[in-house]
C-alpha cells in the first residue's frame, strides 16, 4: 500500500521549571533575615519549607533561633502527611510526566488526510548523501523548481545540481537554454537530436555531451554531495511512438538512467508532480503548445495533427509506473497540497524534499535566510517561472468537466500497479488518493491513450471526432508521369516522421526480392499482378501469389494496428490497360485492399482515397511518354511514335480520367489532383501531399507543421525536390526536339481534351475531390459546347484521329475498315 509521509518537526521543547532557591546562610552559619522571612513566607503560604542541607551551628546561632527550628522540625514530623502533601512534594515530576504522556499520544495518532501534508518546521539537515531525479511532467512547476534547485545548491555545502558547463564562460557553452535547463540538453542528445537548435554548435558532440553529464555527477557523488538533477523532458520515456531517429520510450530512459552511479538506486528518489484537476493540467498544455506555438483555439488544438504527439508530457500515472517497474523509489508530489499549504517551489524542495533545515514559522530553509535580503533572488525564488498566456477556449464548462471526468478515469488503470505500491510515497495528498479511492466507483480497467485522446475528441466535437478518428487508406495511383513516384518517396518519409499515425505500405521481405527501394515496392505488387515476375527488377524468380500475400499480410496487419496506410505506384494505371488485363488487375487490387478489417465496399468507400494526377496541357503528357519511350529507341521521332500502332497499347499511362473512372464504379473515393494549377498556386507535391491528401496541419504558406520539429528531415526533403525536378524533361525542350508545329500540337491538345469529355459526368459524382481544378473545370466546361457525337469515344478512335491528322468521320471510318480485317 502506498505510505502518506508526513514530515515530522525535528525540534524538541523541553519544559525546564524554575527551581526554588535554597535558604541562606552567613559564612559563619548564621541565617540571614532574608533566608528566615523567606522560610516564614513559605510556611504561611501553605508552601513546604526549603530545608537546608545542614543544622544550624550552635556556636552560630542564637539559641532562640535554634529551638524555633527543631520546634518546627519536630511539629512537622509528627503531623500525619496526606495525599495532597505528596503531590506537593511531587508537583514537578507530575508535570513532566504529563508533558510525557501528551507527546505519546499524538505520536500514536494515525496518518489522516488532514495530517498528510508535510509540515514546514525546523528540521535537521539530512546526513545521508542521496539523488533527487526531478522527473517533471511538463506544466507541473518543473521549470521553477529546477530554476530553484540550481540557486539552493550555491549556498548550501550539502547538495548540488547537475550542470557539467556552470563554470564555463560563454564560449564554452554547450546550449543556449539557462544554465537549470542544461540537464535537458542530455535528453536531445540521447534521442538523437544532435542538430536541434538548442545547441550552440550543432552537430552536438553526443559522446562527448553524455560524458561530461556521467563525470560531473560521478566527482560530485565521490566528493560525498547530494545530487539533484532532471528534466521534464524525461516524460519522453511514457511516449508511445518512436522519434524521428528511431529512438524509443525505453530506449531514451535507459541512456538517462546510465548517468548515475552505480548501486546508486536505493538512495535515488523520482520525484514526479501530480496535478489535479487534471483537465486544468490539459489545459495547460494546450496554452504552451496550442496557444503560444500555434495560435490555436482550445478545439483547434484537440483536432490538430500534431498534438497528440504532446499529449504524453501530461501523462502522469504511466510516468511513476515506468520508475517504479525499474525499481526507484518515487516521491508523488500532490501540487494541490502544495498550494494549500502555501508554499513556493523552493520551500518544497529544501524543506521536504532535500529535507534540510528550515524555520517553522516562515517555511524558509535557513542556510537561506540572510541571502533573501537580497531583493533580486528573493523575486527569484518567490516568483514562478514559464506562466503562460491565455487562449481562446471554445468549449463550455459542461465539456471541460466531461474531460476531467475521462482523464481521471484513465488514470484508474494504474491504481493496482502505482497506488498499492511500496516504492511510492505520496507527499501533501490533496486530492491524489481521493481519486484513487473513487476509482473503485468507475472501475480500475486499463484504457490506450489514443483512446483517451479519441475521447477528448468526441467530447469537443462529436461529428468532427467521428470524420477525423476514421483511418484513412491512401493510394497512389498514378498515371505515369503525374509525379506520382516522387509522391510515393516523399510520403515514404513522412509516413516515418508521423510513425504513430501514418504506415507506408514496404514489406521488409520485399528487400531480398526487389531490386529497388522501399517506395518503389508498389511496383512490385502490380508486376506481380500482371504476372511479370520475371522482370528484371526481380532478383529471383517467385510466384506472384507470394508477392501478393506478403502485401495483404502487411497491409492488414498495419490497419489492425491502428495505422493510417499510404503507398502506391504510377503502375497501377495497369488498371485500364489493353497490354495487360486490367480487370484482373483491378480486381486484385480491390481484393488487396479488403485486407482490412471491414468489408471490402464500404472500406473502399468510407476509408480509402485513391489519388491521380491530372497533367495539362494533355499533350505536354503526350510528349512525355514519347520521351521515355524515346529512351529505349533512339531513332523513335515524335512522327514515328504518333503513327507507331503499338503506341496506343502505352496510352493508358496518360489517360488519368480513365482511370478515375474505374475506381469511382466501384465506389472508391477519388482524389484527382490538378497539376497545372497546383503550379499555379505554386505549390510542390510534398504540399499537395502532406496538407491536402494526408490531411496534416499545416500553416498559412501550406508548409506541414510537423516538418519544423524535424527540420533534418525537411532539408532532405528540399534536396530531394531539387533531385526530382532535375529529373523532369523540360518541355519546351521536348517540343523542339519533337518537331511539332503550333497548328498540329493545337490539333492534337483538341483531340486529348475531347477524349476526356466521356469522363464530365466524374464532375456530377459524390466520391470525386479535384485540387486546384482550374485547368480541369476549364476542360470540362469546354466539352458542354462540342458535338456529343463528334466525342471520341473509345481511346483507339482518339488516337486514329491523331495519328493519320483526319477528321472524324475518317477516323472512325478507318478504325470501322481495321476491325473487319483483323
Amino acid at each position: 500500500m502506498v505510505s502518506i509521509r508526513r514530515s515530522e518537526s525535528a525540534a524538541d521543547t523541553s519544559f525546564r521549571p524554575d527551581s526554588p532557591s535554597d535558604s541562606s546562610f552567613s559564612s559563619s552559619g548564621t541565617t540571614t533575615n532574608n533566608s528566615t522571612s523567606k522560610m516564614l513566607t513559605q510556611r504561611h503560604s501553605g508552601r513546604k519549607p526549603d530545608l537546608p542541607d545542614t543544622l544550624p551551628s550552635s556556636s552560630s546561632s542564637s539559641i532562640l533561633q535554634q529551638r524555633r527550628w527543631t520546634k518546627n522540625l519536630i511539629r512537622k514530623s509528627m503531623r500525619k502527611s496526606t495525599p495532597y502533601d505528596y503531590f506537593k512534594k511531587c508537583k514537578i515530576y507530575w508535570i513532566l510526566a504529563l508533558i510525557v504522556f501528551l507527546a505519546v499520544f499524538v505520536r500514536l495518532i494515525p496518518d489522516t488526510p488532514a495530517t498528510n501534508h508535510a509540515s514546514a518546521t525546523l528540521q535537521k539537515a539530512q546526513p545521508q548523501q542521496k539523488i533527487l531525479f526531478l522527473a517533471g511532467p511538463h506544466k507541473t512547476g518543473s521549470s521553477t523548481i529546477q530554476y530553484d534547485s540550481k540557486v539552493i545548491s550555491k549556498f548550501t555545502e550539502n547538495w548540488t545540481f547537475i550542470d557539467p558547463w556552470s563554470t564555463k564562460n560563454d564560449e564554452f557553452k554547450v546550449v543556449k537554454l539557462g544554465h537549470e535547463k542544461h540537464f535537458a540538453a542530455l535528453s536531445y542528445v540521447l534521442r538523437g537530436q544532435l542538430n536541434h537548435p538548442y545547441f550552440v554548435n550543432p552537430p552536438a558532440d553526443r559522446e562527448g555531451i553524455i560524458e561530461a553529464y556521467r563525470q560531473d555527477i560521478l566527482n560530485n557523488w565521490n566528493n560525498g554531495k547530494s545530487i539533484t538533477v532532471g528534466t521534464e523532458e524525461t516524460d519522453f520515456a511514457v511516449a508511445d511512438y518512436e522519434d524521428e531517429n528511431g529512438v524509443s520510450g525505453d530506449q531514451f530512459l535507459d541512456g538517462l538512467l546510465s548517468i548515475l552511479p552505480q548501486n546508486t538506486k536505493n538512495v535515488t528518489e523520482v520525484i514526479v508532480a501530480y496535478r489535479s484537476p487534471r483537465a486544468k493540467h490539459f489545459l495547460s498544455l494546450w496554452k504552451e503548445v496550442g496557444v503560444t506555438r500555434w495560435n490555436h483555439t482550445l478545439q483547434e488544438f484537440i483536432f490538430h495533427s500534431e498534438s497528440y504527439l504532446h499529449f504524453h508530457t501530461i501523462d502522469i500515472m504511466p510516468l511513476v509506473e515506468k520508475f517504479l517497474e525499474r525499481g526507484f523509489k518515487v516521491v508523488l508530489v500532490d501540487i494541490g497540497g502544495v498550494k494549500v499549504k502555501k508554499l513556493k517551489m523552493f520551500q518544497l524542495l529544501a524543506c521536504h524534499l532535500m529535507q534540510e533545515a528550515c524555520d517553522a514559522s516562515t517555511n524558509v530553509p535557513l542556510f537561506l535566510k540572510s541571502v533573501l535580503k537580497s531583493a533580486e533572488l528573493h523575486s527569484a525564488l518567490y516568483n514562478d517561472v514559464n506562466v503562460r498566456t491565455e487562449g481562446v477556449m471554445n468549449l463550455n464548462e459542461e465539456q471541460i468537466q466531461k474531460i476531467e471526468e475521462t482523464m481521471l478515469r484513465y488514470d484508474c488503470g494504474y491504481k493496482d500497479a502505482v497506488f498499492r505500491n511500496n516504492l511510492l510515497n505520496v507527499i501533501f495528498d490533496d486530492t491524489f488518493s481521493e481519486n484513487m479511492n473513487n476509482c473503485d466507483f468507475t472501475g480500475t480497467e486499463r484504457l490506450g491513450r489514443k483512446e483517451l485522446w479519441k475521447s477528448i475528441q468526441r467530447i469537443a466535437d462529436p461529428v468532427r471526432a467521428q470524420k477525423e478518428n476514421m483511418r484513412k487508406v491512401v493510394v497512389l495511383a498514378g498515371p505515369h508521369f503525374s509525379q506520382t513516384n516522387f509522391m510515393n518517396t516523399i510520403s515514404f518519409h513522412f509516413a516515418a516522421i508521423l510513425s504513430n499515425k501514418w504506415s507506408y505500405v514496404a514489406p521488409k521481405e520485399m528487400a531480398d526480392i526487389f531490386s529497388l527501394t522501399e517506395p518503389a515496392y508498389g511496383s512490385s505488387l502490380l508486376f506481380a499482378m500482371s504476372g511479370e515476375t520475371d522482370h528484371p527488377l526481380f532478383k529471383k524468380n517467385i510466384a506472384q501469389s507470394t508477392i501478393y500475400d506478403i502485401f495483404h499480410q502487411e497491409i492488414g496487419n498495419q490497419f489492425e494496428n491502428g495505422s493510417n496506410i499510404i503507398f502506391g505506384s504510377d503502375e497501377f494505371d495497369r488498371i485500364t490497360s489493353k497490354l495487360y488485363d486490367g480487370d484482373v488487375i483491378f480486381h486484385k487490387t480491390t481484393t488487396l485492399l479488403s485486407s482490412l478489417d471491414y468489408h471490402v465496399e464500404s472500406s473502399l468507400q468510407y476509408e480509402t482515397t485513391v489519388v491521380i494526377g491530372y497533367y495539362t496541357p494533355r499533350i505536354h503528357h503526350l510528349l512525355l511518354l514519347w520521351n521515355e519511350l524515346s529512351n529505349s529507341s533512339v531513332d523513335l521521332t515524335f512522327q514515328k511514335f504518333l503513327k507507331d500502332a503499338s503506341t496506343v497499347f502505352h496510352l493508358h499511362t496518360v489517360d488519368p480520367l480513365a482511370l478515375a473512372n474505374k475506381f469511382l464504379e466501384k465506389g472508391v473515393h477519388v482524389t484527382v489532383v490538378d497539376i497545372a494549377g497546383q503550379m499555379s498556386a505554386q505549390l510542390e507535391p510534398f504540399q499537395v501531399l502532406a496538407c491536402d491528401i494526408m490531411q496534416e496541419a499545416c500553416n498559412d504558406k501550406q508548409i506541414p507543421l510537423f516538418l519544423d520539429a524535424h527540420l533534418k528531415i525537411h532539408k532532405e526533403i528540399d534536396e530531394m525536390i531539387r533531385e526530382n525536378e532535375a529529373n523532369i524533361p523540360s518541355i519546351d525542350t521536348l517540343l523542339m526536339k519533337s518537331g511539332i508545329t503550333k497548328t498540329e500540337m493545337d490539333r492534337i491538345e483538341n483531340n486529348l481534351q475531347d477524349y476526356d469529355c466521356n469522363f464530365q459526368h466524374l464532375l456530377r459524382h459524390d466520391n470525386l475531390t479535384v485540387l486546384y481544378g482550374t485547368t480541369f473545370s476549364a476542360n470540362m466546361k469546354r466539352c458542354s459546347s462540342l458535338d456529343k457525337s463528334l466525342i471520341p469515344s473509345t481511346r483507339d478512335l482518339m488516337w486514329r484521329l491523331i495519328s493519320t491528322s483526319s477528321d472524324f468521320a475518317a477516323a472512325l471510318n478507318s478504325i470501322s475498315l481495321s476491325s473487319i480485317q483483323h
